[in-house]
């Protein structure tokens, strides 16, 4: 994994090349907290198949690398299992309809992006 991969995936999500680095970082942590939601979701409602969870999964050891080599990271890799158990509490909150579906869903598309920069 390379720290370089950052700008490029934030571009290809959305985000413009000329943020700071601590924008950079709050973007990663913005996304693993959404797929860390999602999967948490996932293991509640079982809206993914196999290989799609296994995409999302993926994804989310790719970000909490890259967030883990941040130069700006403080806490190192301590920050990943709390970012996944607070998601998980928030999971409980929901009910599993064809909202909450749609916003798992929406997190493989995500998750193909980023692990197209790190192939």
């Amino acid at each position: 994994m390379k720290y370089l991969a950052v700008p490029l995936l934030l571009i290809s999500l959305g985000t413009q090349s000329q943020e700071s680095e601590a924008e950079v970082l709050d973007k990663y942590v913005e996304i693993q907290q959404h797929s860390f939601l999602a999967a948490h979701l996932d293991d509640k409602c079982k809206f993914l198949s196999s290989s799609d969870r296994l995409l999302l999964d993926q994804a989310i050891k790719a970000l909490g690398d890259e967030i883990t080599l941040h130069p700006l990271n403080k806490v190192k890799s301590l920050g990943n299992p709390f970012l996944s158990a607070t998601m998980k509490e928030r999971a409980e909150l929901y009910h599993c309809d064809e909202g909450v579906e749609t916003y798992v869903q929406s997190k493989i598309d995500i998750a193909k992006i980023i692990l197209k920069h790190y192939q």
